[in-house]
């Protein structure tokens, strides 16, 4: 019997078209693959699809183990060959349709003879094969339209492959699923296959449309290093290998003439060796029933203080891109099972020329740098054109100088990303704590280059000065005393956070004044687009959105509007639950950038300074005036809860959270992570009146002793609070005039002694 999937109804309501890549894995604010519109996810595409490298009959020879003497044994004994073709293939075609049965007999006959009976083939060219996004479920339940928007999406790139190989997985395996499902899925599918006449073989349309196949192939299989999938017609089949270089395809063979070369190429794209499919292997599958677990091969931090390898339990996804060339970023959290500690895993592809991440994380682990990423362990293997699929196949110079090497690197683990601060006063000191972690990264010598909410965490130990906030990613990150000041190289960064200087080109080099506006940016994106902490509104204000064009010079002049004319063009959809001290920080960091790149960066750049480093000698300045704005949001804040809770002061907040005396605690564990996903990495509420009782998932997570809000401010106010003869802390609290404190000649906000105090003293020498 031939397995035909039936069609769906044009009803997909009960289609959930989002996989658990987390709660908290994305910027809700970025586009999604649903949500990006037709010319951006042509856009995504087209990078993809752009100077396809021609890999000839070679790489459909190479591309697959051969297994020659086989296949003439089974093509002495087929009855499907009659007469110097394949049988039941017409030769004068005139729909596409009738060519899916008699290739899925030939497919499925090739799979029973070489017993693979972990795959078959289907028909699934009107079966809906929901998408995946990196959509924050917690976003998607709330806006609803984005439900609409991901139905759409079908009606505008098409996303039903003619035939799929669907797999099961029994035992150890790459595959979530020990048996086959009556509904297809990317998740299960082995290999794409797209079915074209001779005559309508255009050759672009096909490649684009096999893309998007392999693109949520990617997507549903993270840990896919590549993906092949083939056009075939009535007389010819053409292999394609999507890796994150770029596209490798074959000539178009004619399998009737060589049938040893097509039952090869069937065999390899229905393979039981998952490797041969382009699976990461390290990570797989294992056990069954409610028993069956994923895990992933690390080398990890033992008891002994040792390094080696272990499989490890992976308990959520929290990161997938949907680019198919690039890093291809997966990121996943895990539990070693001996410490029981949890631990965040990354892997990608790094691009030749830069400086390996792990380098400049070694030098943060050196110098214990507060507010940044810390490292466990790292490795790296092969590269993307240097795969045995490509024996015989020539790359170009230019081809293998855009090559790419696979790294996996393992952190400790942190929050969510800074929007999900279940508090004003939580995300201030967070936003803080990855300002100074930027500022203590300069001082030893990086620049990141690459600040974007998905960028800043949330940091798990709440007790140490400085971790309230995270700083993670420096994959584009350089070292400032090698940096070259006279050229103009490539955008680096996120565009809806990058600096006008860098999105307009001025031919300057990126440094640490363009990081500091793009924390700015990534403020006023969380402001204007959350109806307070973790309450999102249902649109984006329209000036984000120009923020965030695909062109860069458009994006650039609209955040030069948004710069200069903050007060009016983006201040007032920032919602009144975000408080009087949070709208006056963003005017002054608004001012902040509009002055620094319309006065001092003209001047910065003069002189005979060769390196980033050397333009900015004062850097700490700069620093300082930019942390001294959020310190005294945080003071206000901190005043305004004492006066909500002066009849209490001991109310329960997150503690440990700025300065203050450290205390131990332990690091996320296993129980924190598993359980119900709602719950995976929450925190515990700030300033609430009542004691937030956290959940049994969080429960083993310990903060530490309690503080009152007094605690979060600085040395210089507690000790004013102190002095008053009469301390009335509702007349303190109230809220400050409405008027944009614009920067001047005169002294900045009085700052947090204790945090300004450090970032003005400390001109330390930076060695590269």
């Amino acid at each position: 019997m031939i397995p035909i999937l039936k069609t769906e109804s044009d009803d997909t309501s009960t289609h959930d078209g989002l996989l658990p890549l987390g709660i908290y894995d994305v910027d809700p604010y970025r586009p999604t693959y649903s949500n990006l519109g037709t010319e951006v996810r042509e856009r995504y595409l087209n990078s993809a699809t752009r100077a396809p490298h021609d890999g000839g009959v070679a790489f459909a020879e190479s591309a697959f183990p051969s297994l020659s003497n086989e296949i003439e044994t089974f093509l002495g004994v087929t009855p499907l060959r009659r007469l110097g073709r394949w049988k039941g293939i017409p030769q004068n075609c005139q729909l596409e349709k009738a060519l899916y049965i008699p290739l899925i007999n030939i497919i499925n006959t090739i799979i029973d003879y070489f017993k693979i009976p972990s795959r078959r083939s289907l028909i699934t060219s009107q079966v809906y094969l929901p998408h995946g996004d990196n959509l924050n479920r917690k976003y998607r339940n709330r806006q609803t339209k984005l439900r609409k928007l991901e139905e759409e999406s079908h009606k505008v790139i098409k996303s039903f492959p003619d035939i799929m190989t669907q797999a099961k997985g029994p035992g150890r395996s790459c595959f979530p699923s020990e048996d086959y499902h009556d509904e297809a899925s990317y998740a299960d599918c082995a290999s794409p296959i797209e079915v074209k006449l001779d005559e309508n073989r255009a050759y672009d349309d096909h490649l684009k449309q096999v893309a998007a196949y392999a693109q949520q192939s990617f997507i549903q299989q993270e840990n896919r290093r590549h993906v092949y999938s083939a056009v075939v017609t009535q007389t010819t089949i053409q292999l394609f290998q999507f890796n994150r270089t770029k596209v490798v395809r074959s000539d178009r063979i004619n399998f009737h003439e060589r049938p040893k070369v097509f039952v090869q190429l069937i065999l390899g794209l229905v393979s039981s060796d998952e490797s041969v499919l382009g699976f990461d292997t390290s990570i797989f599958y294992e056990g069954s029933g409610a028993d069956r677990a994923r895990k992933i091969r690390l080398l990890i931090d033992q008891p002994s203080g040792k390094l080696d390898y272990r499989y490890v339990k992976i308990v959520q996804n929290r990161w997938a891109t949907f680019a198919i060339t690039g890093r291809g970023t997966t990121c996943w959290s895990v539990v070693v099972k001996k410490t029981r500690k949890a631990r965040l895993v990354k892997d990608y592809w790094m691009g030749k020329g830069g400086t390996p991440e792990w380098e400049f994380l070694l030098k943060v682990q050196e110098h214990s740098v507060p507010g940044v990423v810390q490292m466990i362990s790292y490795e790296m293997f092969g590269t993307a054109l240097t795969d045995d699929s490509f024996r015989g196949v020539f790359f170009s110079d230019e081809d293998l100088e855009l090559d790419r090497t696979w790294c996996r690197i393992t952190f400790e683990h942190y929050g969510p990303p800074l929007e999900s601060a279940p508090s004003i006063l939580f995300l201030l000191c967070a936003f803080r704590d990855a300002v100074l972690g930027h500022w203590g990264l300069w001082k030893i010598g990086i620049l990141h280059r690459d600040v974007s909410l998905n960028n800043v965490l949330l940091g798990w130990e709440f007790s140490r000065d400085g971790n309230c906030g995270v700083l993670i990613d420096l994959d584009h990150a350089i070292w400032i005393h090698e940096a070259p000041t006279n050229v103009n190289g490539p955008r680096i960064g996120t565009q809806a956070y990058q600096s006008i200087k860098v999105l307009l080109g001025e031919g300057y080099p990126h440094d640490y004044l363009d990081d500091l506006e793009s924390f700015a940016y990534l403020l006023a994106w969380i402001c204007g687009c959350l109806d307070g902490p973790e309450n999102p509104l249902p649109e984006t204000p329209k000036i984000l959105e120009e923020c965030r064009q695909e062109n860069p010079e458009d994006c650039g002049h609209a955040k030069l509007t948004l710069v200069s004319a903050f007060d009016w063009i983006l201040l007032p959809n920032v919602s009144d639950k975000w408080g009087q001290p949070v709208k006056s920080l963003l005017q002054n960091l608004m001012a902040f950038v509009e002055e620094n790149f319309t006065h001092d960066r003209r001047r910065q750049y003069q002189g005979d300074a060769k390196t980033v480093a050397e333009l900015h000698p004062n850097a700490g300045e700069k620093y300082a005036q930019f942390v001294s704005y959020i310190n005294a949001a945080i003071d206000e804040v901190a005043e305004e809860e004492i006066a909500k809770n002066k009849q209490d002061s001991t109310f329960n907040s997150v503690t440990n959270v700025g300065p203050g005396p450290t205390s131990q605690q332990s690091a996320p564990t296993a129980e924190s992570l598993a359980g119900d996903h709602s719950g995976i990495l929450s925190s515990p509420r700030l300033g609430t009146q009542e004691p937030q009782t956290t959940n049994a998932v969080a429960s083993p997570v310990v903060l530490g002793p309690s503080r009152s809000a007094e605690a979060f401010l600085g040395k210089e106010t507690r000790e004013k609070r102190r002095s008053l003869p009469e301390h009335n802390p509702a007349a303190e609290a109230q809220p400050a005039t409405s008027k944009r404190r614009r920067l001047s000649s005169a002294s900045p906000p009085s700052p947090t002694s204790l945090v300004v105090a450090n970032l003005g003293s400390e001109q330390t020498d930076v060695q590269s």
